[in-house]
């Protein structure tokens, strides 16, 4: 592989990992909109976004690259980023590598002119990922359950990559799993598995019994009617991508406790999050 410099631009304490692993494996790098996690980037040169750009062969951009307000999103930074004509000129001779580029693209009519490349769809990286998400489910339920996942009725809305780890986990640690879904072939692979299988639009009828929903579907699918029927001491954790599958307002109205919880991984698992996408960049890189 010819590429020997990288710029980490934005994310999360994932990405400012990901700085410090590439350092560590001998690329030069430069790191930008992470300066309140400058601690994680190791031996990066910590850079405005635009230098960054200008001095990288690669570019890598958060999973999520666009905030609510269009710019760079970049939680670990005062210094917001726009999508200007400045910032794309300087991505311009680079390899881009962005979660979601659909995103990147609806942001700014020049980004369309950029060479992007989407590491997020890449099957390696979303089993990898999904795998960590599930922990970090596991993690997040615990931290906020009144009791114990063992013996606890446990809910799995989708059954996609991230459904099927999360209800692994859920299933070893005791819990009884309800897996909830729409297709005939994710119900299949539920009832295969061991888990109970319903259809989604049968599970109010298990409300009252439900001690964990972890919702995986982006789609407004728990709301008034469902949430009307959990324990108090019910919890739900949205994973969804935006804008997740519960209606908030509802719960807010209801008092039942819901947590919006994207990017998991990033959270709880920051070095091995971001071991998994550079393994996956530079595969797509040697490609």
């Amino acid at each position: 592989m010819d590429t020997k410099t990288f710029a980490v631009i934005g994310g999360d304490l994932r990405f400012a990992h990901l700085a410090s692993q590439l350092c560590r494996d001998g690329y030069t790098v430069f790191a930008a909109c992470l300066d309140n996690a400058r601690e994680f980037t190791g031996s990066a040169v910590m850079s405005d976004a635009v230098t960054a750009a200008a001095m990288a062969d690669t570019v890598i951009l958060p999973i999520v690259p666009v905030n609510s307000l269009g710019m760079v999103s970049a939680p670990y930074s005062n210094n917001a980023q726009e999508y200007n004509t400045q910032f794309c000129s300087a991505l311009r001779d680079s390899v881009v590598f962005s979660g979601m580029p659909e995103r990147l693209r609806s942001t700014a009519e020049h980004i369309r002119d950029l060479k992007i490349r989407d590491y997020s769809s890449r099957e390696s990286f979303i089993v990898r990922n999904a795998q960590a998400t599930g922990e970090g489910v596991i993690a997040c339920a615990i931290e906020r359950m009144p009791v114990t996942l063992c013996g606890s009725v446990c809910a799995v809305t989708g059954f996609g990559r991230t459904g099927r780890f999360t209800a692994q986990l859920l299933n070893a640690f005791g819990a009884h799993v309800i897996v909830a879904a729409r297709s005939e072939n994710d119900l299949a692979w539920a009832r295969a598995s061991g888990y109970e299988a319903i259809c989604l639009h049968a599970l109010p009828s298990r409300a009252s019994t439900l001690g964990l929903i972890v919702n995986t579907v982006p789609a407004g699918i728990i709301g008034e009617n469902l949430m009307s029927r959990l324990s108090k001491d019910c919890i739900i954790i949205d994973i969804a991508s935006a804008p997740g599958g519960v209606d908030t307002y509802a719960a807010a109205r209801l008092g039942i406790r819901c947590f919006n919880e994207p990017g998991l991984p990033g959270r709880y698992s920051p070095v091995t999050a971001a071991g998994i996408i550079k393994d996956t960049v530079l595969a797509m890189l040697d490609e």
